[in-house]
């Protein structure tokens, strides 16, 4: 298994969810920030699954997620200062 390095990453996650009365609304969410990782290839899809949190801005409820994608994220190996 490869050594963990730090990586900074930014990962974009657009969404589309469904109100409490059925209306589906369309978001994006960004999470930025610096990982400890020996699997960068799978990091972006890490961090959309248990790092992102879909919110609605408007304050509605989400009955459910209909659909979410990773659409752009960027990976760099953090530098040691």
């Amino acid at each position: 298994m490869a050594k963990a390095k730090n990586y900074d990453a930014m990962v974009r996650v657009n969404f589309t969810w469904q109100n409490e009365h059925g209306d589906e609304r369309s978001n994006w969410v960004t999470n930025i920030g610096t990982w400890l990782s020996n699997d960068p290839d799978g990091l972006p899809q890490y961090i959309a699954e248990n790092h992102v949190r879909l919110e609605p801005v408007n304050g509605e409820e989400i009955h459910r997620i209909i659909h979410a994608e990773i659409v752009s994220y960027t990976l760099e190996e953090a530098i040691d200062v």
